[in-house]
C-alpha cells in the first residue's frame, strides 16, 4: 500500500488517538475486571508497573481497586489524549513546526516542582493535584510528540521515493 504524504499525518493522528483510548481503558478496566476475571486483571496491573509505581493511596479507586496506574500517570495519558483530540482544532495535522521550548518549559514546571517537593518531603500533594499536573504536563506532549513523528515519517517516505522504493 502506498501513502501519499498528505494521508500520512492523518492517519498517525488517528492510530495515536485509537491507541490512547485503548491505553487509557485498559488503565480503567483493570479495576472493574478484578472480582471476575482476577487473572487478566492482574496482567493488566504487571503491564502497566514497569512505568508506575502503582502505591494505591496515590491511585484513584474504581469500585474496591485502584487504578492501574497513579493519579499522577493517569493525568498524564489523559492529558495526552486531550492534547491529541486539541491538535487538530488548534491546527494543521500536517504542521512539522515546533512550538517554542518555553512552552515545553512551561508546561512542566508545575509537575516538576510538586513531583521535587514530594520527593524531598516538602509536601505531600493529593491525588486530583498530582492528576491535574500531569493532565497539564501530557496535554502538551502531543504538539512536540505529532509533528516531530511526521517529520520523521515523511522524511522516510521521501528517501524510500528517491532511492527507487527499496525497503533497504
Amino acid at each position: 500500500m502506498k501513502l501519499s504524504a498528505a494521508k500520512i499525518p492523518l492517519l498517525f493522528w488517528l492510530f495515536i488517538s485509537v491507541a490512547n483510548l485503548f491505553l487509557l481503558s485498559l488503565v480503567i478496566l483493570a479495576p472493574l475486571l478484578r472480582p471476575r476475571w482476577s487473572q487478566f486483571s492482574a496482567s493488566l496491573y504487571a503491564a502497566f508497573a514497569p512505568f508506575c509505581h502503582q502505591i494505591p493511596e496515590r491511585c484513584f479507586w474504581l469500585g474496591q481497586a485502584p487504578l492501574a496506574l497513579c493519579a499522577r500517570c493517569f493525568g498524564i495519558i489523559s492529558g495526552f489524549f486531550l492534547g491529541v483530540g486539541l491538535y487538530p482544532l488548534l491546527g494543521s495535522l500536517s504542521n512539522l513546526k515546533l512550538p517554542s521550548p518555553g512552552w515545553l518549559l512551561g508546561f512542566s514546571l508545575p509537575i516538576a516542582v510538586d513531583t521535587i517537593a514530594n520527593l524531598t518531603h516538602f509536601w505531600v500533594t493529593a491525588n486530583w493535584p498530582r492528576f491535574f499536573t500531569g493532565l497539564i504536563w501530557g496535554a502538551v506532549l502531543p504538539f512536540y510528540f505529532l509533528p516531530t513523528v511526521n517529520s520523521l515519517w515523511l522524511a522516510r517516505l521521501r528517501r524510500k521515493n528517491k532511492g527507487g522504493g527499496s525497503n533497504t
